[in-house]
């Protein structure tokens, strides 16, 4: 499996999703693993300027990326430690947008010495806490390759026995920036309905409500702030 993670073998889709539902999924997932270790896991969200939060890409491997940094948080974290979630969704020029994730915990840490080997595969470091977690080292480095894959980057910074901060960031393309050439059925099922609404407008003196119901449609349709 982790062969063939790499930019000739991986399949990536390039679909539409919502990065804020998705973050949603991801926490509503972790959740539990943090509850059942007594791990106190917070999350938090904000968006600069007028990102949207639709965007085109692979969600099946964001979500991959962002469970496996933040199960390993609360793996490593003993009954009673904190694990903070910080996102920012950022406009990159005007049809791009960014997500930055920054996870930070108080758990055990790693040592200096082991940090640049930490995206090396079968790489784990030797303590007596971290030797009765079960693991296969291939996790980070999965991780560290679909960063790349995605044209991304990851930094982490740690410290034994004070924890540990990934910095993750991920660039996307907005789901509707150049209009009709990506294909998807739910961007043609949209503009089917602003189309409709418009018309309805013109040819018939609809009140502005109308409009106003279409974007609500479309946002449901793709599970989006509008």
């Amino acid at each position: 499996e982790f062969n063939k993670l790499d930019e000739e073998n991986l399949q990536l889709t390039k679909e539409p999703f919502c990065l804020k539902k998705l973050w949603q999924e991801i926490i509503t997932i972790v959740e539990p693993r943090a509850a059942d270790r007594g791990v106190r896991l917070t999350y938090e969200e904000q968006t600069e300027g007028t990102a949207a939060g639709c965007v085109l890409g692979s969600s099946l491997h964001v979500r991959q990326i962002f469970i496996n940094i933040l199960g390993n948080a609360i793996k490593y974290t003993d009954a009673g430690g904190h694990v903070l979630c910080q996102v920012t969704i950022k406009a990159i020029g005007e049809s791009r947008i960014s997500c930055r994730a920054v996870i930070s915990d108080n758990g055990i840490g790693m040592s200096t010495a082991f940090l640049p080997h930490l995206f090396e595969s079968f790489s784990r470091e030797n303590t007596d806490e971290k030797s009765v977690t079960q693991g296969t080292g291939l996790g980070m480095p999965i991780t560290k390759n679909l960063v790349t894959i995605l044209g991304g980057t990851i930094a982490v910074k740690s410290k034994v026995n004070a924890g540990t901060t990934f910095t993750v960031e991920l660039p996307f393309d907005l789901a509707f920036y150049g209009g009709i050439e990506w294909g998807h059925q739910n961007v043609y099922f949209t503009l089917a309905l602003g189309l409709l609404a418009l018309w309805a407008i013109q040819s018939r003196g609809m009140e502005g409500w109308l409009l106003a119901l279409t974007a609500a449609l479309a946002a449901e349709l793709l599970g989006c702030d509008y």
